[in-house]
């Protein structure tokens, strides 16, 4: 097991020397298994759902630029609402699940996807708020793009948003490579409180 220093160290190198500017999967879980260990199992969501929503924040101006609302933080305040126990799990499902249809089946995004990246980001912090056990979280494949494409981590989403593209697509590796880089610098010790 990588201790947390360990574990950003070496997902930084891997992020430097990528041509594409990927953070693979395999090193995110390495960091996320260093940040939870030890932690009880509440604090350990609420860091994990933080860390989303910062992600998805970090591109709400893609979202903006397409769509006057304010659907996205009303996702990310029905995630915390799962976090903090004051909503019914059953309600919030069904909440998300309306919005991730309109986003990913419903809309005309043309050839500009980004937008949706961010909606199908925020919809999937919903989920992850209703996934308590730090082990469950932790999906079963090493690269994103083995997972099934509605169980996308928002951090990838929010990645691919920021770039202008899905890693296997035409895009800006040096934009993933600051999304990443920012994640690692600021996002997650902002969330998990060291420097």
């Amino acid at each position: 097991m990588f201790d947390v220093a360990t574990a950003i160290a070496n997902a930084r190198s891997e992020v430097a020397i990528d041509a594409a500017g990927i953070l693979s999967l395999k090193s995110r879980k390495r960091v996320w298994n260093a940040l939870a260990a030890g932690s009880d199992t509440h604090v350990a969501l609420a860091a994990r759902v933080t860390l989303d929503a910062l992600c998805v924040r970090r591109v709400m101006a893609v979202w903006a630029s397409r769509f006057d609302s304010d659907e996205i933080e009303s996702m990310l305040s029905l995630a915390e609402a799962v976090v903090a126990g004051s909503v019914d799990t059953t309600d919030a499902a069904q909440t998300r699940d309306r919005f991730y249809t309109d986003v990913v089946d419903d809309r005309d995004y043309g050839s500009d996807p980004l937008a949706m990246y961010v909606g199908h980001a925020a919809a999937n912090t919903v989920i992850e708020a209703m996934t308590p056990s730090h082990v469950d979280a932790m999906q079963q494949a090493d690269d994103d793009e083995d997972l099934d494409p509605e169980s996308y981590l928002p951090c990838y989403l929010a990645a691919c948003a920021a770039a202008g593209g899905m890693n296997d697509q035409p895009s800006s590796s040096e934009q993933r490579r600051a999304f990443w880089l920012w994640y690692l610098d600021e996002a997650v010790p902002a969330v998990y409180g060291f420097a």
